[in-house]
């Protein structure tokens, strides 16, 4: 076995949670279809939605303080 089973399901659980994100981004965000059409520009919308939702959390974060 090339990797101990303890490092393949920290591996896991770390992508289970950006997963989670994503999901609650496009959620959150109405970001479930991409309105741009080169994969530049996709990577550029996508970058721009996970900023706007961390702001937002943190302006929550905040604001329950």
């Amino acid at each position: 076995m090339l990797w101990p089973v303890e490092t393949l399901v920290a591996l896991y659980e770390r992508r289970w949670r950006v997963e989670l994100y994503f999901d609650d981004i496009k959620t959150t965000m109405q970001a479930a279809h991409m309105r741009c059409l080169t994969p530049a520009m996709v990577q550029r919308e996508l970058l721009l939605h996970a900023i706007a939702y961390n702001l937002v959390r943190r302006i929550m974060l905040q604001s329950a303080w």
